[in-house]
């Protein structure tokens, strides 16, 4: 995502004595699949001023319908360009795969929120095809625009005497400086204070200057003191500034100050990442809600001989190991005060890479990896191992090792209604479920009841 910038003048933020506020954009998908007829909207998830992108595949010429529908019985239509809106209500859609946005006008709003004598309930916004075989509907999204107010400020630094002359960095990264932005939130802004006698240049970086990481601002003469305001949009981003601090670098610019502004949608946040195997371990220096993320969260709660049992969680507690089930990507995961702590594991957290030493007699240590088969099991340790930042390894007193032949240790996801099963690469002679009852033919990674018993799919 790219960092926002805004210019504003020192005057408008001190002057005028009023709290700072933030320009938000929210995109959120209302529908995503692949459909030729008619889609309806609920008027519970639009607003006016809106902005609706209709995402369409044609293999010919067609016509995009955007009306209402007043009412949910005979879909009554009436074009949105009626009350104002941004786009004709018949666009020809050329073959290929392409985009259409419309604003919701407040009159358009207005009628969609009305309550109808004949049916006593609001209309629907809908969306169609005039030409149905020529044209498929393949994902709606929404975007809302708008503010959040400053809820504080607290500085940072402002000595107001930095030449970045000669590329004379300011480095914000020493204790002082760390204790301040480790309260920094996703959703804050760093503001940087300058002013220029000629064209100059600010380089934004985390941790230090080597490269530029945050972002290049160009700046032009100026003497008035001016802002650049740098939001700190990802938990990525959000981590590196409160481990590692900032650096300002550049040239022709004197920086006068630099402060965290925060809003009141800011929140801690961590980023946590799953591989394409769709299975990690994880660990953390805080306390993480996972709810609504997609993601499944386990803790080992006992080992045996060849198995470590896994017990579901959405919360994880600080500095303790857990298995991560989910799709590739990397998540901003909220911090949360109200996490369970877990009732027994055998999974230690490793915030911090460094190495897991070799097993010992009373202390066997095993790591999470895949052999070269593509089985993904926990492997004895038999010499020192360096192990990534936010991993986890599994420590018994016993040897679990399985018997020869099998290297391994396997999961078993157990929990109060499923049974128990291994991770297994494929599932032969067995109807598939989701977690949720519903028989899928074509699975993709993930979790699935298969049998009556819980399975990790590859």
């Amino acid at each position: 995502m790219k960092q926002k910038i805004t210019l504003l003048l020192l005057a408008l933020l001190a002057g005028l004595g009023s709290l700072n506020a933030k320009t938000t954009t929210t995109t959120t998908i209302l529908w995503e699949d692949s459909y030729t007829d008619n889609i309806a909207i609920p008027v519970g998830e639009l607003k006016a001023g809106a902005t609706v992108t209709v995402y369409v595949n044609a293999v010919k010429g067609a016509s995009l319908h955007l009306f209402y529908c007043l009412n949910n019985k005979d879909y009554t239509q009436k074009a949105f360009n009626d009350n104002g809106g941004t786009i004709s209500p018949w666009p020809w859609v050329s073959a290929g795969s392409e985009s259409y946005q419309f604003t919701i006008a407040a009159a358009d709003m207005a009628i969609l929120n009305d309550n109808t004598e004949e049916t006593g309930s609001r209309g629907n916004l809908m969306i169609g095809s005039g030409n149905s075989e020529n044209l498929t509907i393949t994902k709606i999204t929404l975007t809302i625009t708008g503010s959040e107010t400053e809820t504080g400020t607290t500085t940072v630094w402002n000595d107001d005497t930095h030449d970045l002359a000669s590329w004379n960095g300011l480095e914000l990264s020493g204790e002082t400086y760390l204790d301040v932005l480790k309260n920094a939130k996703k959703g804050d802004v760093l503001r940087i204070t300058y002013t220029s006698d000629e064209a100059g240049e600010i380089n934004f970086c985390y941790g230090n200057w080597e490269g530029i990481s945050g972002g290049h601002f160009d700046v032009t003469t100026i003497a008035e003191p001016t802002t650049i305001e740098f939001e700190i949009t990802t938990a990525s981003i959000l981590e590196r500034i409160q481990n590692e601090g900032i650096v300002l670098n550049g040239q022709n610019a004197l920086l006068r100050a630099v402060d965290l502004l925060t809003y009141d949608d800011s929140y801690d946040a961590v980023a946590v990442t799953i591989g394409s195997d769709g299975i990690a371990t994880f660990s953390s220096s805080k306390d993480l809600d996972f709810s609504g993320t997609g993601i499944s969260v386990y803790y080992a709660s006992a080992v045996e001989e060849g198995i470590v049992r896994l017990i579901s969680e959405t919360t994880t507690w600080n500095y303790q190991g857990y298995i991560l089930v989910g799709d590739e990507g990397t998540y901003d995961v909220p911090v949360t005060k109200s996490a369970t702590y877990p009732t027994a594991t055998y999974l230690k957290g490793q915030v911090g890479s460094g190495t897991v030493a070799a097993s010992t007699e009373g202390k066997y240590h095993y790591i999470f990896a895949k052999d070269k088969s593509g089985r993904i099991a926990f492997y004895e340790l038999t010499a020192d191992h360096t192990l990534g930042a936010k991993k986890a390894y599994l420590e018994t007193e016993t040897n679990i090792t399985p018997a020869a032949g099998v290297k391994g240790v396997s999961l078993v996801f157990t929990d109060e209604v499923t049974g128990i099963s291994t991770v297994q690469p494929a599932v032969q002679n067995n109807a598939i479920y989701t977690l949720s009852g519903v028989r899928v033919t074509n699975p993709t990674r993930g979790l699935y009841i298969v049998g009556g018993r819980k399975v990790f799919l590859k």
